[in-house]
């Protein structure tokens, strides 16, 4: 039987199965995880577009970059990250926080908590 170890909210979940019931293991959408494998082992992942096509970068066949607008965001928080960085260490921890709660305020959806 293989380990695999799932990782979710925080806590981690060892999941054992035989090799054989690797054709049913499902990893939904936005779901981040990782497996360790004990021994050699072969993997596959399929991915399907389901969202707008012009939510997807034209270059991605497949679907399995992050859509465009997410990638363009995470370009934008990198950039006021390292504005901030031009603040003494305090300071930017005190503005990082507050960005955080503002993300929390304005972006997280009240359907998922």
């Amino acid at each position: 039987m293989d380990n695999i170890l799932i990782q979710v909210t925080g806590k981690k979940r060892v999941v054992l199965f035989s090799p054989r019931d690797a054709q049913y293991l499902y990893l939904s959408a936005l779901w981040f995880h990782n497996v360790i494998s004990e021994e050699f082992g072969v993997g596959v992942n399929v991915f399907w577009k389901h969202l707008p096509s012009e939510c997807y970068d034209k270059t991605d066949t497949y679907g399995n970059k992050d859509p465009t607008a997410a990638s363009r965001a995470a370009q934008i928080l990198d950039r006021a990250i390292k504005t901030l960085a031009e603040l003494p260490e305090e300071y930017q921890d005190f503005y990082a926080r507050r960005m955080v709660l503002h993300i929390q305020d304005k972006a997280y959806s009240k359907n998922f908590e």
